[in-house]
């Protein structure tokens, strides 16, 4: 009762755009304008996170219970997050449910702005390597047994499974400086040890634009 619609109306999408804008841009509604040569994923990330914005996108970061000791909190890492579960990604382009996700992508897309055509090409791009971040990542049925997923290992050792990670850096900055800072010699679990070496196959070969 107390919102102001009339307010909500006249401003519309602009903050949005201009979000996405403070995030380095959505490629599809700059077009050619976007700067490639100034992005970085790992960079975005870090805009997201100082933003309020999940930052599980591609490697999901969590801080939970220590599984094997409940009076211990304990940094955990896992496959990323996707926009549309697992099961249904793996099914391909052909799959309804994928199709309609795709739809939606990009609808929203020329609800912002963008060109249709444009969104369409690269939407599927971008749709695709989601794809294959469900065929990098594990089955739901192959993550019931606590014991697989419990791979504990220090910081410093994080670059063994996946180097494509700056990751005391990366960890401190999602950890943000208010909350906490750790060392290279702090615990964390791992989950999926082979989705982060499939991550560091897949990502050099994706354009930054995806």
């Amino acid at each position: 009762a107390c919102m102001n619609t009339d307010r909500i109306e006249k401003i519309g999408l602009e903050p949005l755009k201009n979000m996405l804008k403070k995030l380095g841009g959505w490629p599809v509604l700059e077009g050619d304008n976007w700067d490639e040569d100034s992005f970085t994923w790992i960079d975005t990330v870090y805009k997201f996170r100082e933003n309020g914005s999940s930052t599980d996108y591609l490697i999901d970061f969590s801080v939970v219970t220590d599984s094997k000791n409940s009076s211990w909190r304990v940094i955990d890492i896992d496959q990323a997050s996707l926009g549309m579960s697992r099961e249904y990604l793996i099914n391909g382009m052909e799959d309804d449910d994928v199709i309609s996700y795709f739809n939606y992508m990009v609808n929203v897309a020329v609800i912002l702005g963008a060109d249709r055509a444009r969104a369409e090409k690269e939407l599927k791009e971008s749709l695709l390597f989601e794809i294959s971040l469900a065929e990098a990542s594990q089955a739901r049925e192959n993550r019931r047994n606590a014991t697989r997923l419990y791979n504990p290992m220090m910081i410093k050792d994080l670059s063994a499974v996946a180097d494509i990670v700056p990751w005391l850096e990366y960890i401190n900055k999602v950890l943000t400086p208010d909350l906490l800072q750790v060392d290279e010699t702090e615990r964390v679990i791992v989950n999926e040890p082979g989705y982060l070496k499939n991550l560091t196959k897949i990502l050099p070969q994706t354009s930054k634009r995806v």
